[in-house]
């Protein structure tokens, strides 16, 4: 703008004139007590441009190497903030796992705890069904022998019997209420850690229980006959292997073996 221009009197411009003269006169004088020639002084002027030209170079690829330094130092950065992260989601990684496996440790000690209570409430309403049972068999014995038992006695008996298994049953109850929650907590966190394998597992146990009951409700005193006549009953369903609407046997199941006789195919109850 015009504001930039600096505004002289008549006595500077002058002044400012003569400075300027005076160094055309040192020029010239210079330029005849070097006395070049017309080609050497063009060819002077040819290497003062190269050597500005090479400065110019020189000063872009200083530049350039600058900028090139900056932009690792910048790149170095990053890649140190990507290490850091990385480490830190690492170690937030071992601290949640670790957190997981302690927690099911956990609920796998309460499950235990509360699996020994429930075994022994059970334990503890069969005495009192069993006491209740022996009880009742000896009034009759006393009955039978000319002794019998007073109402009052065998009432205050059967009260307090029922008033215990009452107790126990309540806290059975209890305990089958947190044993099932307890088993849906640590299912969730198998199916969340392995989900294939739990999956197996889930459809194994499911087979089990269609095929022999769920677990902890088979007697354990069932006799050899009682088995084979719940096979029987099953084997009662075989059909051969191309009959219209039938169903593969299940992996695993023993097929009955043809009889080899007569005689042994009369022994046969189906």
């Amino acid at each position: 703008s015009f504001n930039s221009f600096k505004t002289v009197t008549p006595s500077e411009w002058n002044g400012k004139c003569e400075e300027i003269e005076e160094k055309k006169k040192r020029l010239v004088t210079v330029m005849n007590e070097l006395k070049l020639s017309k080609e050497e002084m063009n060819a002077l002027k040819v290497k003062c441009s190269k050597r500005s030209k090479k400065r110019a170079r020189l000063r872009r690829q200083a530049e350039r190497r600058k900028k090139q330094k900056e932009e690792e130092v910048v790149k170095e950065q990053n890649i140190n903030i990507q290490i850091d992260n990385w480490q830190r989601e690492m170690q937030e990684e071992v601290e949640r796992a670790q957190r997981e496996e302690n927690l099911q440790k956990q609920a796998d000690a309460v499950l235990w705890g509360v699996t020994q209570e429930k075994t022994e409430a059970q334990r503890q309403v069969a005495l009192l069904s069993g006491l209740l049972e022996l009880r009742q068999v000896r009034v009759k014995r006393l009955t039978a022998a000319g002794n019998p038992v007073s109402q009052l006695q065998i009432r205050t008996f059967d009260t307090v019997i029922e008033r215990l298994k009452k107790m126990w049953t309540k806290l059975l109850d209890r305990c089958q209420l947190e044993e099932q929650v307890l088993r849906g907590m640590l299912l969730e966190a198998d199916i969340k850690a392995d989900p294939v394998k739990t999956h197996k597992r889930l459809v194994l146990q499911e087979w089990e229980t269609a095929l022999f009951g769920a677990v902890g409700t088979s007697d354990t005193t069932t006799r050899g006959d009682q088995l084979e006549d719940i096979r029987r009953s099953w084997d009662q369903f075989a059909v051969p292997a191309r009959t219209v609407l039938s169903s593969t046997v299940p992996p695993g199941w023993v097929l009955p073996v043809p009889a080899s006789s007569d005689d042994w195919l009369s022994l046969h109850k189906y």
